[in-house]
């Protein structure tokens, strides 16, 4: 399964969203995410995805962070040491791979929507402008997977693109597409035998999303399970608690 979704409190104690899992109506074994980054900010940076978008590029681009911030526009002039200062210390901050965050990220890198005023505001306007993008031409010339699906580097590559003046819409599908091939790469280098995957979390609400995914699954040979009555997001959550309870009372458990 993939699970790309905004954040849950994951079994390690850190804040998890972004996920690959070997799934079976027992339980599951987490084989994979995408790579994590720390969120510093708190709860209001669920909000407000600058804040994540400070915190991840402090990380891709160390020592030329306050540079690449100050040209995104992202923070205001002068304001850069306190966060910085937040992050070295880990005030405030939790580790994370929330994919939905990663979207609210690249969603104010690229000048789009720099905070959420509801739930899905600044992803979705992402997935709008990816629409509008008429050259679906896109190679990669890194390796989009490796210990984790390395949406560092995919995030270092929207920004360096971003910064040369390229066109948002482009980016933005570009985005979804390198975040598809990457999730798809991994699951086949991990699977063994499984052949089938199931797409699942809130992100796949994004229909860009899901069918880049659909489709770079498929051409690796596996069997897709997406969703249609049961919705991918915090909807569906209670029916796949219901199932899972359900078989351990069947299995003789409670």
């Amino acid at each position: 399964g993939v699970s790309f979704d905004g954040t849950g409190y994951g079994t390690d104690a850190t804040i998890w969203g972004g996920e690959i899992l070997k799934c079976s109506p027992s339980g599951f074994t987490r084989i994979g995410s995408i790579r994590p980054f720390l969120q510093t900010g708190g709860d209001i940076a669920s909000r407000e995805g600058w804040r994540i978008a400070v915190s991840m590029l402090i990380g891709i681009f160390r020592e030329d962070a306050e540079k690449v911030i100050g040209e995104l526009g992202l923070i205001k002039t002068g304001k850069y040491k306190t966060y910085k200062a937040m992050y070295d210390g880990k005030l405030n901050s939790v580790v994370s791979t929330s994919a939905g965050r990663l979207f609210d990220s690249v969603s104010a890198i690229l000048g789009i929507r720099f905070e959420n005023t509801f739930e899905g505001e600044a992803s979705t306007a992402l997935m709008y402008e990816a629409m509008k993008c008429t050259n679906h031409i896109c190679a990669c010339d890194y390796e989009l997977a490796g210990e984790y699906i390395e949406t560092d580097r995919i995030v270092k590559d929207i920004v360096q693109r971003r910064l040369a003046g390229e066109d948002t819409g482009y980016l933005a599908y570009r985005f979804h597409k390198l975040l598809a091939e990457a999730a798809a790469e991994y699951v086949s280098a991990n699977a063994g035998r499984v052949r089938t995957a199931a797409l699942s979390g809130g992100c796949y609400q994004n229909t860009l999303l899901l069918d880049m995914t659909k489709k770079a699954l498929e051409r690796r040979g596996f069997n897709v399970l997406i969703h249609s009555m049961i919705p991918p997001n915090d909807g569906g959550i209670s029916i796949g608690q219901a199932f899972y309870g359900m078989n351990i009372i069947k299995n003789g458990g409670i």
